[in-house]
């Protein structure tokens, strides 16, 4: 395990002090004073949450991990509301137009996330009962396991290709109206296994440490990374997959930076940056174009911050939710939630549609679109749910769930099962329907694989009984 040492702590420090020193000069420069200072207080909580968290195991903490993730990895869902100077929402009707009412949503986005995050850190403090539980996977090796996860993987992921006609035909998915897509006729259980090979490859990283100097791993880390990308259309899918290995590598070198992760660094930057390009040109319109993303005539880096700033204001559903409910909307009373139950339930064996969860019902609501789904903050849907009564609802469910996870992973810090879990947990769970979304699909496979392994520990165990006694 990785103990977070002085050095250690003032290297995570970096960035985030970097961006308050830039909210800062942003004052000087941006005409959205109540923005940048809504930034500011967001910053400033997220780091006072690092601070006060601070300890020799921050690392197995959620809430600690949260606040480093957003300030690092996902900083760009809130950059943007620095430098763009120009503020218009086209979510909802005209009204987002008013760059007042865009600037009041943003300022409200990050007060809530503010509360939101002080709810979080006081009830996870209130966590101090020791748990002594260990799990049943201590020592166990998943090669084999993970190599038949992957192989799982490519198969459905031919499959897939073979279902949809063509490469081509999978790629363009995104592109067409949900109705229409291969997943409506076919069903999601293809989608879910081929997007499974990043949680093999995983297993394999945390139970064997060797396999960072094969001269396969790279090859097959690209090889689901792609994969994972191409069958959700997701960018989260490649940080997901970048921070499970990322902290594989951690916690088997007991390092938290490298050269080699430098370099990593930035090649996740690129991968994201042509995930992006991708994901909103569109692929057919890119191979229609020669692949020409505009950067001939603006920059390839300006044109992924116009990409960046356009998702982040000008098409974020959490602004349009926020100013549609100022504008009178009521909120919708745990409407979103009544998806989650059926999050396990292939729609096959549904008699009707599953209940939209929250993206699904943003673009409902805001714009009376059934075709596609809009991304909403947990911290948005929460407050969209039932107010400020759920956003502080949420806030304590989120603390006291990870103190109960930070010290289930104290005592069991060498599981390869419980590791994984974790830091799927910290990348993509959220109390709310979207998060449940997408955290749910990794910890069905997990939790079957761990009972298969305490059942094979028992027989194991009998086994030698039985044979202890023969004798």
């Amino acid at each position: 395990m990785i103990e977070i040492t002085n050095q250690r702590f003032n290297l995570i420090l970096i960035l985030p002090c970097i961006f308050i020193i830039g909210a800062f000069f942003s004052f000087f420069y941006s005409s959205n004073f109540l923005a940048s200072i809504s930034v500011l207080a967001y910053i400033f909580t997220m780091l006072s949450a690092i601070l006060l968290l601070r300890g020799k195991y921050s690392l197995l903490n959620p809430v600690f991990m949260f606040c480093v993730i957003s300030l690092t990895l996902y900083s760009l869902n809130w950059l943007p509301f620095l430098f763009v100077s120009d503020l218009y929402n086209d979510t909802y009707h005209l009204i987002g137009f008013d760059s007042s009412k865009v600037e009041k949503a943003i300022v409200k986005l990050n007060l809530l996330t503010c509360l939101w995050l002080i709810c979080a850190v006081s009830c996870h403090l209130i966590w101090r009962n020791k748990i002594s539980w260990r799990s049943s996977d201590i020592g166990f090796n998943y090669r084999n396991i993970a190599i038949l996860i992957i192989l799982i993987s490519i198969f459905s992921f031919l499959i897939l290709i073979d279902k949809a006609g063509s490469f081509f035909d999978l790629m363009i998915q995104r592109e067409i109206t949900r109705e229409d897509r291969l997943a409506a006729s076919i069903g999601r259980h293809w989608f879910a296994l081929a997007q499974m090979g990043i949680l093999g490859l995983a297993l394999w990283a945390f139970s064997d440490s060797k396999i960072f100097k094969a001269w396969y791993f790279l090859p097959i880390f690209l090889v689901v990374l792609v994969i994972g990308f191409i069958v959700s259309g997701n960018r989260t899918s490649i940080v997901m997959s970048c921070v499970l290995v990322y902290g594989a590598w951690a916690f088997n070198s007991k390092k938290l930076f490298s050269p080699i992760i430098a370099m990593m660094l930035v090649g996740l930057f690129l991968a994201l940056g042509l995930a992006t390009v991708v994901r909103e040109e569109g692929f057919s319109n890119l191979q229609e174009s020669g692949y020409d993303t505009g950067a001939q005539e603006i920059g390839f880096f300006e044109k992924l911050l116009t990409i960046r700033s356009e998702r982040a204001v000008q098409g974020s559903a959490s602004l349009g939710v926020l100013m549609a409910l100022d504008d009178g909307s009521p909120h919708i009373n745990g409407e979103s939630l009544k998806s989650i139950p059926y999050i396990p339930v292939p729609s096959s064996l549904l008699i009707k549609e599953k209940p939209p969860a929250a993206g699904r019902l943003a673009a409902q609501k805001l714009a009376g679109r059934n075709d596609t789904a809009w991304p909403v903050s947990p911290v948005v849907e929460a407050y969209w749910n039932f107010g400020i009564l759920g956003v502080v609802i949420s806030g304590i469910i989120y603390g006291l769930l990870s103190g109960f996870i930070y010290r289930v992973m104290i005592n069991n810090f060498d599981s390869t099962i419980f590791l994984v879990g974790y830091f799927s947990y910290i990348t993509t769970f959220s109390v709310g329907s979207d998060g449940f979304y997408k955290f749910i699909p990794v910890l069905i496979p997990l939790t079957f694989l761990y009972f298969v392994i305490v059942l094979f520990n028992s027989i194991k165990r009998r086994m030698i009984r039985i044979d202890f006694y023969d004798n």
